[in-house]
């Protein structure tokens, strides 16, 4: 499989899915972090800030799994770690693959508000007429083929089913 070309100084993002998560590897790095910030501070504050500070350094080294493992822990983003993330998109040194991995141009997010009118229109329109009918009145309503008609349908009929 082809790696997905980077710009210099972009983060390679580690995905859950490839890699478990094996807490013992960042979980020493939190503790030591826990002693180093412990002199002068109340223990449950200096824990949240050990924690961010370990997930922020994880992070701008191009490993998520310390940010996986919180958010699966079910643990509240802290601040710090919501204005990294923010950081290093502005940056551009994080992004996301194109869905599904996918060659070609990427899906355009925006189409999603024009499928979701197309679906609704769609089956209000049907409790009148047949499939086909709705299908090419749909389509000429919206501009757009019947094909695109259909495959917007099934899109949502997907996304509600999950």
């Amino acid at each position: 499989m082809d790696e997905p070309r980077t710009k210099p100084n972009s983060l390679k993002v580690v995905t859950v899915e490839s890699h478990p998560i094996p807490e013992h590897e960042w979980q020493k790095d939190f503790e030591l972090t826990v002693q180093a910030f412990a002199e002068g501070a109340s223990l449950q504050g200096v824990r949240t800030d050990a924690r961010s500070a370990v997930i922020i350094n994880w992070m701008r080294q191009g490993d998520l799994r310390p940010l996986a493992a919180d958010i699966a822990g079910g643990r509240a983003l802290d601040r710090g770690v919501g204005r990294a993330l923010a950081s290093l998109i502005a940056e551009g040194r994080l992004s996301v693959k194109n869905a599904l991995g996918r060659r070609g141009a990427a899906r355009q997010p925006r189409l999603f508000a024009r499928n979701a009118r197309i679906f609704i229109k769609f089956f209000e329109r049907r409790q009148s007429v047949d499939y086909d009918t709705a299908l090419h009145e749909i389509a000429d309503e919206f501009r757009v083929s019947s094909d695109t008609v259909r495959k917007a349908v099934d899109h949502m009929q997907a996304v509600l089913r999950n």
